[in-house]
């Protein structure tokens, strides 16, 4: 995703989803702005080397105050008596702090939590023009980039989403004759993708070698067993291998 490869730097959503974008910026380790024009205005993803850092979202936009009380973070009492400082232009994350409510870590923790919310509602959107920016993110940003395991949960659910099923398909066609074999990162993405009873006993399977079809042969099924071939294949929890 970088100003030299025109077909990541700007386009359509219907064409290349959120989860191929998310995915490009990973592996190139992109830091810039993308820009997405839909679901009725302009959002904005900051990404710092590769990861989700910040958003602005004009599509299921989530408040930080019901983030917090629907995270545990705070209670609706203590939401409801930061409000009249609200009401004088304060920022919440300020007022909380000056309350004793939440500490700096908590207001971090919350603000991932929030921008975690607006990647799913990014994720939901099936068209809309986008463009990258190859350009330094806000300086709030610099302390809200995504760790790892919650950027590929990101990843994984962007898959997930209906406008996304066409690249799912693509990444699991390019596989051609070559089987699945669980790699180094899988035990640490089984929990990101909090696999179902039943589905990680079927994909010790693939110790061997395995695909799609051998997760269907156990149980799991179909569409969960494309989705999750193809989230472990694009997150490296599985390397691609000639048949024995």
């Amino acid at each position: 995703m970088r100003p030299g490869d025109p077909e990541l730097s700007y386009g359509r959503l219907s064409e290349h989803p959120l989860a191929e974008l998310l995915l490009s910026a990973r592996e190139r380790g992109a830091t810039g702005e993308l820009r997405i024009e839909g679901g009725g205005g302009t959002s904005r993803l900051f990404l710092r080397q590769g990861a989700p850092a910040g958003a602005h979202v004009a599509v299921g936009f989530r408040p930080l105050g019901q983030v917090l009380v629907q995270s545990g973070l705070i209670d609706l009492d203590t939401l409801d008596r930061a409000l009249p400082q609200l009401e004088r232009g304060r920022p919440l994350p300020e007022v909380l702090c000056e309350m004793g409510a939440l500490d700096a870590d908590g207001v971090r923790e919350g603000m991932r939590l929030q921008l975690l919310e607006h990647l799913r509602a990014l994720g939901r959107l099936f068209d809309g023009r986008f463009e990258f920016r190859s350009e330094e993110p806000p300086a709030w940003t610099s302390e809200l980039t995504l760790e790892a395991d919650r950027a590929d949960g990101c990843i994984a659910e962007a898959l997930a989403s209906p406008g996304a099923q066409g690249h799912l398909v693509a990444l699991l066609a390019r596989l051609g004759p070559r089987v699945l074999r669980l790699g180094a990162r899988f035990e640490g993405l089984a929990s990101t993708l909090r696999l179902e009873p039943g589905e990680r006993e079927a994909l010790e399977s693939w110790r061997e070698g395995g695909g799609p079809e051998h997760l269907i042969e156990r149980g799991v099924d179909p569409a969960r067993a494309r989705w999750l071939s193809a989230a472990l294949l694009a997150l490296g929890g599985v390397e691609a291998m000639d048949p024995a």
